[in-house]
């Protein structure tokens, strides 16, 4: 091999070396427990959370695990030591579990530059939370009733229920998440003497109780011994009591099923009567019933025939009446008529009885004119005033007389007092004062020598 060779071959070997020198610097690798905070040349940091290998360029490169257990004993001289109430010491043995992966990048990094990169600080703070908290806890209990007592429990629930997930630390990104405690607490000295006085003094409290037990119970053999005896005799008692209580119940019966036997005798033959009494009574009732029913169908019959008759004689009465109105209205229009013409020979007579007293009056005139009045003349005014008068009364009398028809029956009109002739009695009368009018009139024309009016 020459020289130039030698000294290509110490180069490329040379430049693979520095090859692969800057290969590993930018190669890195993290494991799947921890998490890592990377901060480039430049300054940028990132949060790594992934595992394997990467490539980054001369980085600055922190590494956290994720979790972290720990164990306070007495070997490491870093066992948990709680106050109580009174002032006395124990140690508790325990393990302590956290993690911070369930932080967010800000609180990881936030977390990082607060520790500076020493993991063990996250370590003091979790220590440090636990030992608060479980001050607070263990002030609350008496050392008796917890070690060995029966607080234990209730010790321990609460000392973990305030550890655990401690909102102080996870605001940190750090959760508390395992607190499991070894045993009950250990005491100190002074604590463990106060302990065996307590516990000597509990012993003979246990022996006295024991003591009272057993005379308690001595007590109770002897009493129940007693009323054992006593029972015994008392259960004679009762026995031959009961004997003697069974016989008198026993006659009792008999003679209460005997008065019974008796009533109920007594009773079914009063149902018996009663029964028969209620068919009789039932007989009577549907014998009752079938009278009011046949009084009420002969009632009803009545009842029909006599709406029958009351229907044929309104049917009649209606009939007759109106029999009766056509006839009246008939006998009505008769006597209309006939007053109408009276009424008419009254206006005539009116009209004669004016004249003549017109010219009777201008003879008195004349006549007090001539002074005189013959004899004749006066006898004939006397005979002339006499006879107006008595037509006057028997034309009078003859309207009183006259009555007009009230019911036709048969065909022939009837008066109010039952009788036929008024109406033929009245037309008679009425010619009669006619004609005697015509007679009057005809005397005195004929003594004035003036024609008489035609009559009608």
């Amino acid at each position: 091999m020459t020289t130039k060779q030698f000294i290509r071959l110490i180069i490329v070997g040379a430049v693979a070396i520095l090859g692969f020198a800057l290969f590993e610097a930018t190669l890195h690798k993290n494991d799947i427990q921890n998490i890592q905070i990377i901060q480039s040349v430049l300054g940028e940091v990132s949060v790594n959370r992934s595992c394997g290998y990467y490539s980054k360029f001369f980085p600055s490169i922190w590494t956290y695990s994720r979790a972290g257990v720990y164990v306070l004993n007495d070997k490491d001289k870093d066992a948990l030591i709680v106050k109580f109430n009174n002032k006395s010491q124990a140690k508790v043995y325990c393990q302590i579990g956290y993690r911070i992966d369930e932080a967010t990048d800000e609180q990881i990094v936030r977390l990082h530059q607060e520790i500076e990169g020493d993991e063990e600080k996250i370590w003091d703070m979790v220590l440090k939370e636990v030992n608060t908290a479980s001050q607070v806890v263990a002030s609350k209990y008496d050392p008796s009733s917890v070690i060995g007592g029966g607080m234990f429990e209730d010790f321990k629930n609460n000392l973990v229920k305030s550890i655990v997930h401690s909102p102080e630390l996870l605001a940190k990104g750090i959760d508390i998440t395992r607190l499991a405690i070894d045993g009950s607490p250990v005491p100190d000295k002074q604590t463990e003497q106060q302990f065996e006085q307590q516990k000597s003094a509990d012993l003979a409290k246990r022996l006295a109780e024991a003591e009272k037990v057993k005379l308690e119970a001595e007590a109770i053999r002897v009493k129940a011994q007693y009323e054992k005896e006593i029972e015994e005799q008392a259960g004679k008692a009762k026995a031959q009591m009961a004997k003697e209580v069974q016989d008198a119940e026993r006659i009792k019966k008999v003679a209460e099923v005997e008065a019974q036997k008796k009533v109920a005798l007594e009773s079914l033959a009063k149902e018996q009567l009663l029964i028969q009494m209620n068919k009789e009574k039932e007989a009577a009732a549907i014998e009752a019933e079938k009278k009011v029913v046949l009084a009420e169908i002969q009632k009803r019959e009545m009842l029909v025939l006599a709406a029958k008759e009351r229907e044929v004689a309104e049917i009649q009465a209606t009939k007759e009446r109106e029999v009766a109105e056509i006839a009246a209205d008939k006998e009505r229009k008769i006597a209309e008529i006939a007053k109408a013409t009276e009424a008419e020979r009254l206006e005539q007579v009116r009209l004669q009885s004016e004249q003549v007293i017109a010219k009777a009056n201008a003879k008195k005139e004349a006549i007090a004119l001539a002074g005189e009045i013959t004899e004749q003349e006066r006898v004939r005014l006397e005979v002339e005033k006499e006879t107006k008068i008595g037509v006057a009364k028997a034309y009078a009398e003859g309207i009183g007389k006259l009555k007009l028809p009230t019911i036709m029956q048969n065909g022939s009109a009837a008066n109010a007092n039952g009788g036929g002739s008024g109406l033929a009695d009245a037309v008679g009368t009425f010619l009669q004062l006619k004609n005697a009018t015509a007679a009057l009139e005809l005397q005195t024309a004929a003594s004035e020598g003036v024609p008489a009016t035609e009559t009608k």
